[in-house]
């Protein structure tokens, strides 16, 4: 064991016997070890403490940290409570469109705004990931493109560690993903598969499953069969008795008959059919010649129109047409009763008379 004299350079203090530790005077025996085990005075390193002096003496003071007296609210940041704001705006921003635009009537307004905020949000967190991937390869060599796509966090870790700096760039990326997030989700309005389905594709038609429906809103429309129309097709002002009397000084018009062929089905927002669209063919060339709604054709008829061309449904046009319908194939032929051609070239005052079996529509009436 290494004594206090030994370890005293000459002209030193002397311990007082007893003594181990000239520093603290302590009489324990410092064992196996070479410093005493109450201060850890330590006599090569410290050799002054016998003085009164020791090397940590003349090392500077370190400045005290104040006591942080802040709440757990109050410590978070302001560039923090900005980044809540903008999620919170982008987000109100988006209901209030959903809201104020609803159905379809505004579906096409949603969806320009969609794609809008889809653009700006898109471009503004892109280009603060590409400022942030050139930030963290510019301390960090060891980062490189590749991690730009699967390493977010190593891409991210230098600009969370210098805010607020950088808060700008976080702001961005947060704000950007949140204005896309909300555009997809909330505002909507774009119908996205539209590009991958087959060009001119009309919603399937489920005819049998709607036969109920169907039913109820012919009894509805039972009503408006009787009423009484003028030569145009619209409701008359006139009396019952003025418009007979109209009617018989100029006498009906000849009807003509016309075998057609359905090629096409309107149906509205629940599926129901409404109308049919009716081709035949003139000089050769198969082309629409009328538009027959649901009440005009009889409650049997359409029974049978909707059974059988349920199964009939094809994605492809017929027929050259600009209209919007389920298209069906040519099975269901039928001989309409006509009393002119319109100026659209359609037929006037046309009337399913009975349906025919075997061939498409030939045009068989002179005007």
């Amino acid at each position: 064991m290494m004594s206090v004299s030994e370890a005293t350079p000459a002209g030193q203090h002397v311990a007082v016997p007893g003594e181990t530790c000239p520093r603290c005077h302590t009489t324990s025996s410092w064992g196996e070890n070479s410093w005493c085990p109450d201060c850890g005075y330590y006599p090569i390193v410290d050799a002054g403490a016998a003085e009164g002096e020791s090397w940590s003496d003349r090392l500077p003071e370190v400045p005290k940290e104040a006591e942080d007296t802040r709440t757990a609210l109050e410590s978070i940041p302001m560039w923090f409570w900005g980044m809540i704001a903008g999620i919170v705006g982008i987000t109100l921003f988006s209901v209030a469109i959903r809201v104020c635009l609803p159905g379809e009537e505004g579906e096409s307004v949603r969806g320009t705004i969609t794609l809008v905020q889809l653009t700006i949000g898109a471009i503004s967190a892109l280009t603060a990931h590409i400022i942030a991937t050139r930030f963290a390869m510019a301390n960090d060599h060891r980062i490189n493109l590749f991690d730009f796509v699967i390493a977010w966090f190593a891409i991210w870790q230098p600009t969370i560690l210098a805010l607020p700096k950088n808060c700008m760039r976080l702001l961005s990326v947060v704000w950007g993903s949140i204005a896309v997030i909300t555009a997809l989700t909330i505002i909507g309005g774009v119908d996205w598969s539209a590009a991958f389905r087959p060009a001119h594709e009309a919603p399937k038609l489920k005819p049998m499953s709607v036969i109920g429906a169907v039913e109820a809103g012919m009894n509805q429309m039972a009503g408006g069969l009787n009423e009484d129309l003028d030569v145009d097709g619209k409701l008359s002002d006139l009396t019952p008795e003025e418009l007979a009397g109209q009617l018989n000084e100029a006498g009906p018009p000849p009807r003509r008959d016309l075998t057609a062929f359905v090629y096409g089905v309107i149906t509205n927002e629940k599926k129901v059919p409404t109308s049919f669209l009716f081709a035949a063919t003139v000089d050769g060339v198969d082309q629409h010649v009328v538009e027959l709604h649901a009440k005009d054709v009889g409650r049997l008829n359409y029974r049978l129109l909707v059974t059988k061309l349920g199964k009939a449904i094809q994605k492809t046009r017929e027929i050259p047409s600009e209209r919007e319908a389920t298209w069906v194939k040519p099975v269901v032929h039928c001989r309409l009763s006509f009393q002119g051609i319109t100026e659209e070239l359609e037929l006037d005052g046309a009337k399913l008379e009975s349906f025919v079996v075997g061939q498409r529509g030939v045009f068989d009436a002179q005007e």
